[in-house]
């Protein structure tokens, strides 16, 4: 079977340190070529040339760009209707950036996580019942910048009511739309015009309501590049219940149950690597979030070593590992098995 390494038109397959800075993506393709016939396209390719992919294996990556990612996702659609196989797979690629399909991912694989709810507006909450505080999380977003805690659902209102610029720019496409274009029928066809829009053409935000869990002092960042297995353990700052972000960030030794949760869970995606958000009530760990492309490698870069299981046990290597590399041995190994 054939593999299409596909990339933008800068060959971007991201990330490095940054989102904006892409791997080296000649040595990705190099090791992949010891396995398969590797051909590099770009996504602009598949959309505005003769190619024809089908039956393939396809890898490709994400992107932080909104418009761009919409972008990828269209083809994507496109070529998984003509029997490609996605690396990642679309279900993987929709839950970047996009922490509401992310619930309903972690509900079709059956992965236990702290309880949450998912809206489309803000009125879908009348008939739910929610604990507060509670976690508000929008969509998108990294290192908890998109995450706050909330005490009454008038506060999620405003939240997600709120826009991000002070200048609402559709707000000329909406009097065209409820009022210039509803006279004009009127003028041309004597409609009768309804002018009862009420809050349809408000703005809102779709979002993630999460139960808050009490005394979390810390949580775990879970790098997975098939059998190496990177921790990064991060704690809260004073006054804060948030770790991701808070830069309060230590490589320390773990326990092995944190490990064989981590290996359930990353077997029930099928993917070459993860970046998994994990937490510990004392009792149980829990899934909060997770990413399958386009994530950051800090935990791998930093790292003095990984964990691995051998002969049935977790052993520490002490190695510093290289990002292309372990992206190459990965996406291999995931292949060649």
């Amino acid at each position: 079977m054939k593999i299409y390494f596909v990339t933008d038109s800068d060959n971007f397959y991201g990330q490095k340190h940054f989102p904006w800075e892409s791997l080296d993506i000649q040595k990705i393709i190099t090791k992949l070529q010891l396995l398969y016939e590797v051909e590099h396209v770009s996504f602009s390719q598949i959309v505005n040339t003769d190619i024809n992919i089908e039956n393939s294996i396809v890898i490709y990556t994400s992107s932080q760009q909104k418009e761009y990612k919409e972008y990828i996702e269209d083809v994507l659609i496109y070529l998984s209707q003509k029997g490609n196989r996605l690396i990642p797979s679309l279900s993987t690629f929709k839950s970047h950036e996009n922490k509401g399909y992310q619930e309903l991912h972690k509900k079709l694989l059956k992965i236990p996580s702290i309880p949450a709810h998912y809206f489309g507006h803000h009125k879908e909450m009348n008939n739910i019942d929610i604990v507060f505080p509670a976690v508000l999380k929008a969509l998108d977003g990294f290192g908890s910048g998109s995450v706050s805690l909330v005490d009454s659902k008038k506060s999620i209102i405003k939240t997600t009511t709120k826009k991000d610029c002070f200048f609402d720019k559709s707000l000329l496409g909406k009097i065209r739309t409820v009022i210039a274009t509803p006279i004009k029928k009127y003028i041309l066809n004597k409609e009768i015009i309804n002018f009862n829009s009420k809050d349809y053409f408000d703005f809102f935000k779709r979002y993630i309501i999460q139960e808050f869990k009490e005394n979390l002092d810390y949580d775990y960042k879970v790098l997975v590049f098939y059998d190496k297995y990177y921790v990064l353990k991060r704690y809260t700052n004073k006054g804060d219940f948030r770790a991701s972000g808070s830069g309060n960030f230590a490589f320390e030794k773990i326990e092995n149950s944190l490990l064989d949760y981590t290996r359930q869970v990353f077997d029930k995606f099928n993917e070459p690597m993860m970046g998994f958000d994990i937490c510990y009530d004392g009792v149980d760990y829990n899934l909060i979030e997770f990413q399958g492309t386009h994530f950051g490698p800090y935990t791998l870069t930093h790292s003095d070593g990984y964990y691995e299981k051998e002969n049935n046990e977790w052993v520490f290597v002490n190695a510093k590992s290289n990002l292309e590399d372990e992206v190459s041995n990965a996406l291999y190994s995931y292949l060649n098995n």
